[in-house]
């Protein structure tokens, strides 16, 4: 129990540092946008101080060479322009540019299937009585074992469950319903079909690694026997 927690608050943080990273990543490209922008923005600065500084010498050319007062206007006001043109640009540029939070799709798999264990996974190592407590009630399908057809199929007062993960895959793990084995004709009659156990008591059922199941048109046929023990 201990070990699912402490699994699940480790899978917890990686999500978090995952989703930070990122963040952080693309919080980086605008600021490397938003500091091109600002860059041309200072060289439209620098072409106006440039045509400022034209003016007052071209004032003083005015008085020694008889340059016109128009002459000098008109070359400020083309230099003005110019500046403006390029404002513009930037900022419709700016207006194009969605918020940084929409400027990428997301990953087509999420973060959290990519670190998201699976059933098989949090099943081994466990108590049943553990992981049947945790999971969903909804999954839960109780099964018999049917020799005619080799197969497991649905039936309320049946021994064992399968429990299915929201996954698209067809696979599913059985389990145990029951957590003690009080005799040991309770597991030839209800778990040999699935289960191995190499030291053969009673005592609290221990997954050492689930079985595992495949859909079937029936119900489910076995895929991979899992082996269990017996514990005080």
């Amino acid at each position: 129990m201990m070990f699912l927690k402490v699994q699940r608050v480790l899978l917890g943080l990686l999500f978090l540092a995952a989703c930070m990273l990122v963040l952080l990543f693309r919080l980086q490209r605008q600021i490397k946008h938003a500091r091109s922008t600002l860059n041309r923005l200072g060289q439209g600065t620098e072409v106006l101080k440039e045509a400022s500084v034209r003016l007052e010498a071209g004032l003083s050319r005015d008085e020694r060479d008889q340059m016109t007062k128009d002459q000098v206007l008109d070359n400020l006001c083309s230099d003005f322009h110019s500046f403006k043109d390029e404002i513009i640009q930037s900022l419709e540029r700016l207006r194009k540019t969605p918020p940084f939070s929409e400027q990428e799709p997301q990953s087509e798999i999420p973060i959290a299937e990519e670190v998201r264990p699976d059933l098989s996974t949090l099943a081994k190592a466990v108590y049943v009585s553990d992981f049947l407590q945790q999971a969903s009630r909804d999954r839960q399908i109780s099964v018999r074992y049917e020799l005619a057809n080799d197969d497991f199929v649905a039936d309320p007062l049946g021994k064992l469950v399968v429990i299915t993960d929201d996954s698209k895959t067809n696979e599913a793990i059985l389990l145990p319903k029951a957590s003690r084995l009080n005799s040991l004709d309770q597991f030839d009659t209800y778990y040999t079909q699935a289960y191995d156990c190499e030291r053969l008591s009673v005592g609290s059922l221990f997954i050492l690694t689930p079985a595992v199941v495949e859909k079937a048109m029936a119900g489910w046929k076995l895929a991979t026997r899992g082996k269990l023990e017996l514990r005080a």
